[in-house]
């Protein structure tokens, strides 16, 4: 709701239904409960949305809802513009042999598209996200602390983001999950 808010703030207010392309995790989409999730995310999306954001109330139709790997947003954002118009000199990027990685919060998502078409064997994702690099770094202040559990992630998410953590602990940190994430792209 809000980037749809800001949308309509700077752009005006949507005169007609919507229709979505949203990225989700390779397992949403491929995994064993696929076909549930997908429909759960369709139940959700679908239909009217009214909300209020700043005190102005908004109101959305979403027609449709196409899903995609959350992966493929990357070549999305760097082959069309803000208003969704492709580059003339990116557009053989979808027609060229390409590779996307995304690293979540929880996922490593890996796709190699080629000719459009996504290459099965290179496509898929692994839970090896930043949760990784939290857990590890939570383990590193419970030794330097000497105590169990110092921070939940948001917490440590949130120092993280701010850069108040300890330098050589991020550094010892960074190093292992480097190492680990770049095992997982090798093995892919």
């Amino acid at each position: 709701y809000a980037g749809l808010s800001k949308y309509q703030v700077e752009h005006g207010k949507f005169d007609r239904p919507l229709s979505l392309m949203v990225g989700l995790p390779f397992q949403m989409l491929m995994g064993p409960a696929a076909k549930e999730y997908k429909a759960a995310v369709k139940k959700w999306l679908l239909g009217t949305h009214e909300w209020s954001a700043d005190g102005e109330p908004f109101k959305v139709e979403v027609m449709e809802a196409n899903l995609k790997p959350q992966a493929q947003g990357i070549l999305f954002d760097y082959t069309y513009n803000d208003e969704g118009i492709l580059h003339p000199d990116k557009a053989k990027f979808w027609l060229d042999e390409t590779a996307g990685l995304s690293l979540g919060r929880k996922t490593i998502e890996f796709m190699l598209t080629r000719e459009n078409d996504d290459i099965d064997r290179f496509t898929g994702g692994i839970e090896m996200g930043v949760t990784r690099l939290l857990e590890d770094l939570n383990r590193r202040y419970e030794v330097l602390l000497n105590c169990e559990r110092p921070y939940t992630f948001g917490e440590l998410d949130m120092k993280l983001r701010n850069k108040r953590v300890d330098k050589d602990l991020l550094k010892m940190a960074l190093e292992d999950w480097k190492d680990r994430v770049s095992g997982a792209i090798e093995d892919r």
